[in-house]
């Protein structure tokens, strides 16, 4: 798995930067945001080094997906609402 020294999500992910976890596997990291703009406010990175989504080829589209399936289960649990009767985006 890649990694850059000097990427600040590289860091959080390696637990050389501190963070309140939410959740984490073998490729996914998930952390509350240090400045929330929502009550419920997080951020889920890829553990393996991807520059932009410039650099996200076919092999990562089973990361991807999971990301997507994962992130309104992580904010149910966290105690939002999906629309219409709250709402939240992915």
């Amino acid at each position: 798995m890649s990694h850059s020294d000097h990427c600040i999500f590289c860091k959080i992910a390696a637990g050389t930067i501190p963070s309140r976890k939410v959740y984490e596997d073998d490729e996914l990291f998930v952390f509350h945001d240090l400045h929330p703009w929502a009550p419920v406010h997080f951020l889920m990175i890829p553990k393996a080094h991807i520059p932009s989504m410039a650099q996200v080829g076919p092999e990562h589209e089973a990361l991807l997906g999971r990301m997507m399936v994962l992130a309104p289960k992580l904010a149910q649990e966290l105690g939002c609402n999906p629309y219409p009767a709250g709402g939240f985006a992915s």
